[in-house]
């Protein structure tokens, strides 16, 4: 299974187009955490229109501490994060998801962009 964790603040919009472009994968072996780190724009009342594990935060702490706590939380084998206003590819899971069967891999990092900004990143 793969745990796909996407912290979130104020980015109720953009979420929407996210959990969409996921939802139209055909992989389903997977779940979604989205980690609300103290919205104040209805993001609780959005995600309740998906199939999502909400993790309220009270305290605005970043983007990091909202990774961290979904990744305590996760139930996969491998764990995607994505940014609130990131869409995917509509055969991105299935692709991950061969990618580490029966694999050795502990992490895989990468930026997914068409047009990188830089070359000498990773």
């Amino acid at each position: 299974m793969i745990s796909i964790i996407i912290p979130t603040y104020n980015s109720k919009e953009n979420l929407v187009k996210t959990l969409d472009s996921i939802y139209k994968n055909g992989f389903k072996n997977f779940e979604i955490i989205v980690v609300d780190d103290a919205s104040d724009d209805n993001t609780s009342e959005m995600v309740k229109n998906y199939s999502v594990r909400h993790v309220p935060l009270k305290f605005n702490r970043g983007p990091a501490f909202a990774r961290n706590r979904g990744a305590e939380l996760a139930k996969g084998d491998v764990i995607l994060f994505l940014d609130a206003d990131g869409e995917v590819e509509s055969d991105l899971l299935s692709k991950i998801n061969r990618y580490f069967e029966g694999a050795d891999y502990d992490v895989v990092s990468g930026v997914f962009a068409k047009e990188q900004k830089k070359s000498n990143v990773f």
